[in-house]
């Protein structure tokens, strides 16, 4: 398939093993390419210069990436890789690519595996798969008040946080002095707490609800 400007889609059978040797090289009408799993050796150049390749899917089975395999993609936006360990890979394997301006996508627990990679090493962003933290909320005391929000996020998603005053009270502010509610969080390792002032038009005692994210 060298050389065919016009092919803009690869289906492989589950049968394939290996891509060989500038198999799809000089195919720039590809745009987004998946590798199916089973598939544990991409050969010598075996998309080289490819050049309208902006996504590019890897699966858990690939062992061994050639010399030159993903060179020359010009348009490399994203790299989605379904192994848990980096497999072996050509020093050369990405050669003239801007990996520093690429987002390398990795199963939940592997990014410093990837990190200390020679090549894999590279990528300026790096977004770990499937990892998800809990997000607790829990109120010191009860009867001023509640928070909602609580549950499992996808880590790098976003938890929405509300506080709830009980009659009588009101939400002052956040410890960080934001007043937004409801709030809006990265879920992601952070301590918050709450302010609930008792009364709607004079301070009178204000006590902390904790909010806590934790893994």
């Amino acid at each position: 398939f060298e050389n065919i400007s016009g092919l803009t889609g690869v289906e492989l059978p589950e049968s394939v093993i290996e891509i060989g040797a500038y198999a799809f090289s000089g195919c720039t009408g590809l745009t987004d390419v998946t590798l199916a799993e089973g598939i544990d050796t991409v050969g010598n150049g075996a998309f080289y210069e490819c050049s309208g390749i902006t996504a590019l899917t890897l699966p858990s089975t690939l062992v061994s990436i050639g010399n030159g395999a993903f060179t020359g993609f010009s348009a490399l936006t994203d790299v989605w890789i379904s192994a848990a360990t980096p497999p072996v890979t050509s020093t050369s394997a990405f050669y003239q690519d801007d990996l520093g301006s690429c987002t390398l996508h990795l199963p939940c627990g592997s990014a410093s595996a990837y990190a200390s990679h020679t090549v894999w090493g590279g990528f300026g962003t790096v977004v770990e798969m499937g990892c998800t933290v809990t997000v607790g909320v829990q109120a010191n005391r009860s009867e001023w008040g509640t928070v909602t929000g609580a549950g499992v996020y996808v880590t790098g998603s976003q938890a929405t946080l509300t506080a709830l005053p009980a009659e009588g009270c009101g939400f002052a502010c956040w410890n960080d002095g934001d007043t937004l509610n409801p709030r809006v969080v990265d879920a992601v390792m952070v301590r918050l707490h709450i302010r609930m002032q008792r009364g709607v038009e004079r301070h009178v005692r204000q006590k902390p609800a904790k909010i806590r994210i934790v893994l």
